[in-house]
C-alpha cells in the first residue's frame, strides 16, 4: 500500500502473500486483523487512528516510519515482530500490547507517551549492541511506561545497552532477564526499586551475563526473585544484600559470598550451590533454606557455609537429583558454621534425616530396621 487508506471496524488484511505499507497514512478507525506477514518501511509511512490494529503473523517495522494515534497495536501470540534499522521510527501517545515475540536489534525507538505493555507469555528480546532502546525527546514533558509481565530478555551480543536514556518508567511485573551482554538499570525508573529494597518481579542472570542496577541493595524484597545462574553471572548491586524477604536462588555452579550477615525470611534456594555468608545467618520461622543433592562429592549438593554464628528455625528442603539416593554411609555436611543455634523445625525432602551438630547440620540416610527371618 502506498496511498492513505481508512480502516474499518471488522476489516482484515489476509492471503496467500505478504502486505507492505510504504507510504501514506493508515487510519484505524474500528478492530484491524492482519493475517499475513507485515512489512512497514521506507519512510513517510503513519499508522494512526482511534482504533486497534491486531497482528497476527510477523511484522517487521523499519525505516523511519510512525505508529501514532489513541487506539492500540497489539501483536497477538502467534506474532514475531522485528524492529531494525529503527531511524527516527516513531511510537507516539499509542499502546502497544505484545503477546508475541519483539526482536529489537537495530536502533532508537522515537518514543512520546507511549504505554508498551509486555503481557503474559510475551518475550520482549534486547539486542542492540550499545545505547538505548527509546528515546524520549527533550522538547517532550511525555513520559513513555513499559509494563513487563512477561520476559523482557537482553540478549543477542556481549555488548551493553539500556532500554532508554531517561523518563522511562519500567514496571517489572514479570521477569527480566539478561542471558547474554549487560544491561543497564540506572538510565531509568524502575519503581520496584524503593531505595535499597527491591520490592517486586523477577531478575535472573546467565552465565557470562551482568545486570546493572545502582549500588546499595540489602533487601529483596517478599514480591521479589533473584536467580544468579551459572558462572560469571554478575549482579553487583545485590552484593551488600542483609535480609532475603523474597527469593533468591542460586543455579548451574554459581557461588555466592556476601559481604556480612544475611537473615533469610523468604526463601534461599542454594541447588547444588555454595552461599557463604560472611558473619551470622539467621533463618526466622518463616524463612526456607532448599538445596539439592545430585551426588555425595562437594560440588553435587548445596552447601551453606556461614563464617560466625547460624541461628536456625523455619524449614529445610531438599530434593534429589538424576535419581540420585543417601546410602547408609552418607554424611552430607550441608550447614557449616562457628556455633549453631535452634534448629530446622520442618524438614521435606526424599528419605534422610539431619544431625545438628555444634558446628552444623549433616544429612544423612538412617539405617534400614533388620527384619529376622526363618526360625529364631
Amino acid at each position: 500500500m502506498t496511498g492513505s487508506y481508512t480502516h474499518a471496524d471488522g476489516a482484515t488484511i489476509s492471503g496467500a502473500g505478504n502486505a507492505s505499507f510504504l507510504a501514506g497514512t493508515q487510519t484505524v478507525t474500528g478492530t484491524v486483523r492482519i493475517n499475513v506477514p507485515l512489512l512497514v518501511t521506507n519512510g513517510g509511512v503513519r499508522v494512526t487512528g482511534p482504533g486497534d490494529l491486531l497482528v497476527a503473523g510477523p511484522l517487521t517495522w523499519n525505516g523511519n516510519t510512525q505508529m501514532a494515534g489513541t487506539g492500540r497495536t497489539v501483536f497477538e501470540s502467534t506474532s514475531v515482530v522485528t524492529l531494525d534499522g529503527m531511524n527516527g521510527d516513531a511510537f507516539a501517545f499509542r499502546t502497544i500490547e505484545n503477546f508475541g515475540i519483539v526482536n529489537h536489534s537495530g536502533g532508537r525507538i522515537i518514543a512520546e507517551g507511549q504505554n508498551w505493555v509486555n503481557r503474559p507469555g510475551g518475550t520482549f528480546n534486547l539486542s542492540l549492541t550499545t545505547g538505548h532502546a527509546f528515546n524520549v525527546p527533550f522538547a517532550s514533558s511525555a513520559t513513555v511506561l513499559f509494563t513487563n509481565e512477561g520476559v523482557f530478555n537482553r540478549t543477542g551480543n556481549t555488548g551493553s545497552s539500556a532500554l532508554s536514556g531517561g523518563r522511562v518508567q519500567f514496571n517489572n511485573l514479570g521477569e527480566v532477564r539478561v542471558s547474554q551482554g549487560t544491561f543497564d538499570f540506572n538510565t531509568f525508573v524502575l519503581p520496584q526499586r524503593q531505595s535499597s529494597t527491591l520490592t517486586g518481579g523477577r531478575y535472573t542472570v546467565l552465565a557470562g551475563a551482568s545486570l546493572v542496577m545502582s549500588a546499595g541493595l540489602t533487601t529483596i524484597g517478599t514480591g521479589a526473585t533473584v536467580t544468579l545462574s551459572g558462572v560469571g553471572s554478575s549482579f553487583a548491586a545485590i552484593n551488600t544484600i542483609t535480609a532475603v524477604q523474597g527469593t533468591f536462588v542460586l543455579q548451574n555452579g554459581r557461588s555466592f559470598t556476601t559481604a556480612g550477615p544475611l537473615t533469610n525470611t523468604g526463601t534461599i534456594d542454594l541447588g547444588t550451590n555454595l552461599l557463604t555468608v560472611n558473619g551470622n545467618y539467621t533463618q526466622t520461622s518463616s524463612g526456607t533454606l532448599a538445596l539439592a543433592v545430585a551426588g555425595r562429592s562437594t560440588g553435587q549438593f548445596g552447601r551453606l557455609v556461614v563464617n560466625g554464628v547460624a541461628s536456625l528455625a523455619g524449614g529445610l528442603r531438599w530434593s534429589a537429583l538424576n535419581g540420585f539416593a543417601l546410602n547408609g554411609s552418607d554424611n552430607l555436611r550441608i550447614v557449616t558454621c562457628t556455633t549453631r543455634n535452634g534448629a530446622f523445625q520442618s524438614v521435606h525432602g526424599p528419605r534422610g534425616r539431619i544431625i545438628l551438630t555444634p558446628d552444623g547440620v549433616i544429612l544423612f540416610r538412617p539405617p534400614v530396621a533388620s527384619v529376622p527371618v526363618g526360625p529364631g
